[in-house]
């Protein structure tokens, strides 16, 4: 299992694990849109919706097999396209907001 799937069970599980402590009576459509809504890679999120899985079974069976590492972009880009990057909070080139210097010292 590839570090980039092993995010994506645990994500998966982990939100599966917060939606059953609601209670509430969410259907199924509904939980597969929010567990896909909350990949933070903007290529598999994309690739999640174009799939329209009807079970939370089947989204989890594309997440364990499926080869990721291609989308992981930010392992992927050299030192010159990292200063393409903006910030929102700066706007400046180099970082991104999750990465910022002085919300970094914060925390």
């Amino acid at each position: 299992m590839s570090t980039s799937e092993k995010t994506l069970v645990e994500y998966y599980n982990k939100k599966l694990v917060l939606l059953h402590k609601l209670s509430w009576n969410i259907p199924e459509e509904d939980k597969i849109n929010i567990v896909i809504s909350g990949i933070c890679n903007i290529n598999i999120r994309q690739l999640a919706f174009s799939n329209n899985y009807k079970t939370l079974e089947e989204l989890l069976t594309f997440l364990r097999s499926r080869d990721f590492s291609a989308y992981d972009n930010e392992s992927k880009l050299s030192k010159s396209d990292s200063f393409k990057i903006l910030c929102y909070i700066c706007e400046q080139p180099g970082h991104k907001k999750v990465n910022f210097p002085s919300l970094r010292k914060r925390f």
